[in-house]
């Protein structure tokens, strides 16, 4: 291939690079806040789910007042040894302007219990600086 050529094809893929990233990053702006908070739900859920090395992950989805005023060991504290996680579903988010309403089916496995058992959860998420946190109840 000669360096004309191959110059063009460099530029095209480039063209088709940027213009994929262009669409990417509009679906990303153009998702409802519906779409985000249940998004951002299921991934925090994933993540205490995954276990231990994961909560950290889910404790930065939490609204930064409650981080700025309870440490990750106090977070951790509430419920370590109590339930192991074992799934997460999203069922319905309602959303108002600053706020969105997230009912989830989780399904946990309780230290005195031998079987699994599935409950839904309801949970409230705030918006702080263009971003959707979970409201962590006191």
């Amino acid at each position: 291939m000669s360096r004309r050529k191959l110059g063009r094809f460099c530029l095209g893929v480039s063209m088709l690079i940027a213009a994929l990233g262009a669409v990417g990053c509009a679906g990303v702006l153009s998702s409802t806040p519906e779409q985000l908070v249940a998004a951002r739900a299921k991934e925090r859920w994933d993540h205490l789910i995954a276990g231990v090395n994961e909560w950290p992950k889910a404790y930065d989805l939490i609204e930064p007042s409650y981080r700025n005023t309870r440490s990750y060991k106090d977070y951790v504290d509430g419920f370590v040894g109590k339930v192991a996680w074992r799934k997460v579903e999203v069922l319905n988010v309602k959303c108002e302007p600053e706020t969105c309403q997230v009912r989830l089916a989780v399904t946990a496995k309780l230290p005195f219990a031998g079987s699994e058992v599935t409950t839904g959860l309801d949970e409230t998420w705030l918006l702080s600086d263009g971003n959707w946190y979970y409201h962590k109840p006191d």
